[in-house]
């Protein structure tokens, strides 16, 4: 049988025939794995699910076997990133190099395939990346440790007394299985291995937080998008910023007009917006809207409106005046005027409802791509960044400085054990330090919502977002809350007007004493 072109002749032919037939033969790798194979190129395929996938060429030399590869090894991949590919690369080509001859093809290939099968964190490398960039020189981020095999991240955080590990358990799918998370105890940060202290957090602080990371890893990974999700929980549940007071950070009510904007941006918004220039009236060449035929156009049926009309009220005034001449005259005119403005009157209903038309087009238009974004794709979705957003950045980093936007005192306590007392306690004194999430999501202290939900006017605006600040512990009744606090009241009248009539009663016996002690002088 002759041998194919480019093939390989006597002993480093019959070498390199045994080294691809024992690729072909192993059981450690795909069935496919040799792609092609000739005498200047293998090209391996090597793919473990639709995501972990990679392709590698190996270039050989003119010497080959007894040589080895040349210098590099060309990896790529439509799914890994750019760094995965170039460790491929690298790793086949010194293993190659490094092996004896009619072992290199294996070498190379084993170096390759034990990357792209066994490191679980191959896909999420671009996150991994963007958040040790974020939290690099963070106060507060004392170790990152992750784990390609076990598929670990670990992220120690300590803020204070506060300290424990956020930890995301990466699966073998991702992402089209969820990411596992907790809060472990802390790392040590010399080695960055867990320490001997347990975790400082109550895990009736960190439930909440932790079954928001759960629910948004498992809908990403039946393929909602991150966007959707962020949009769902809103910015103010995603990482933890200090809650803004001034109105220079987010404008006082006066400062915003009815839509809701500062009045800054509104502002801006009427500078940017188009206006007619007319003679000596416009500003610099070029502001503005310039007057073009098709603009003069859109101008002509008003005009001839407005004259129509004056013509009607002009026969009326006649008429009224007693000028039978003028307004046997005008009244072909008046009949032509008032026919002319009916059918006007057909045109702009016609032109208004095809605007209508126009404007609830878009309208559903935008609501179907909404609808789209936020249907499941058809794989899952990376968001390993959006769970150190709620975890890390949301919970361990942010919680311990936030303070409450409502009193402005400290949300969390400096001791975490006495947090921990006051979550366990059912005291109303301590109830009143408990942190607690209101529905708009951000956090206030349980005293500060109380006293402002059950006094007038019954209601509590975020100084945040400005959203109604509401909570399951209280009733959104309004008259419910008003029947409540005038109870209050009552009793409290009645309470005060024992204590006076006491207080009378003790003055009354006081003075019948004095005036009994004065007789007995």
């Amino acid at each position: 049988m002759a041998a194919s072109p480019g093939a390989p002749s006597g002993a480093d032919g019959d070498l390199m025939a045994a080294e691809l037939g024992a690729l072909r033969g192993s059981d450690r790798y795909p069935a496919h794995i040799i792609a092609s194979s000739d005498r200047a190129l293998v090209r391996l395929n090597l793919v473990v699910s639709e995501f972990r996938k990679a392709s590698v060429k190996l270039v050989l030399a003119a010497g080959f076997p007894a040589e080895g590869f040349e210098a590099s090894v060309q990896a790529s991949s439509p799914t890994l990133d750019e760094s995965v590919t170039s460790r491929l690369a690298a790793g086949a080509s010194a293993a190659a190099n490094a092996a004896a001859p009619g072992g290199k093809l294996e070498a190379a290939a084993a170096a390759a395939w034990e990357v792209v099968r066994d490191n679980l964190l191959l896909l999420a490398q671009p996150e991994i990346k963007r958040i040790k960039k974020r939290t690099k020189g963070v106060a507060g981020v004392q170790a990152f440790k992750i784990n390609e095999k076990a598929g670990s991240v670990r992220i120690g955080c300590k803020v204070g007394k506060y300290e424990g590990t956020v930890v995301f358990k990466v699966p073998a799918a991702y992402p089209d299985e969820p990411v596992a998370v907790s809060v472990t105890k802390p790392l040590d940060p010399k080695t960055g291995k867990p320490g001997s202290r347990p975790c400082s957090w109550p895990s009736a602080m960190l439930r909440p937080f932790l079954a928001k990371a759960d629910a948004m890893a498992r809908q990403a990974a039946m393929g909602v998008r991150v966007s959707v999700l962020t949009a769902a929980m809103g910015p103010s549940q995603i990482g933890w910023e200090p809650a803004a007071t001034g109105a220079e950070e987010t404008g006082t009510a006066a400062d915003r007009p009815a839509g809701g904007a500062p009045a800054a941006a509104a502002a801006a918004a009427a500078s940017e917006a188009p206006s007619v220039a007319s003679g000596a009236g416009a500003s610099a060449p070029g502001a503005g809207l310039r007057i073009t035929a098709d603009v003069a156009r859109s101008f002509k049926d008003d005009v001839r409106f407005f004259k129509e009309a004056a013509r009607v009220r002009a026969f009326v005034n006649e008429t009224k005046a007693g000028n039978a001449k003028a307004a046997a005259h005008s009244g072909r005119e008046r009949k032509r005027a008032v026919n002319y403005l009916r059918l006007m009157g057909k045109k702009e209903r016609a032109k208004e409802e095809a605007i209508q038309e126009s404007v609830e087009a878009e309208l559903r238009a935008e609501a179907e791509a909404a609808m789209g974004e936020a249907l499941p794709s058809d794989a899952g979705q990376p968001c390993l960044e959006l769970l150190w957003d709620i975890l890390g950045e949301g919970c361990l980093l942010g919680l311990p400085l936030e303070r409450c936007p409502v009193s402005r005192k400290r949300l969390l306590p400096a001791d975490p054990a006495a947090l921990e007392d006051i979550l366990a306690s059912t005291s109303t004194k301590k109830m009143r330090l408990r942190p607690i999430r209101a529905s708009c999501g951000h956090m206030l202290l349980w005293g500060a919502m109380d006293q402002a939900v059950t006094r007038p006017p019954f209601r509590l605006a975020c100084p945040v977002c400005g959203e109604r600040m509401t909570h399951s512990d209280w009733t959104q009744d309004v008259t419910k809350l008003e029947k409540a606090w005038a109870s209050k009241q009552a009793k409290r009248r009645e309470i005060d007007e024992v204590i006076d009539f006491l207080g009378a009663v003790a003055d009354s016996t006081v003075e019948m004493h004095s005036s009994a002690g004065d007789e007995d002088m």
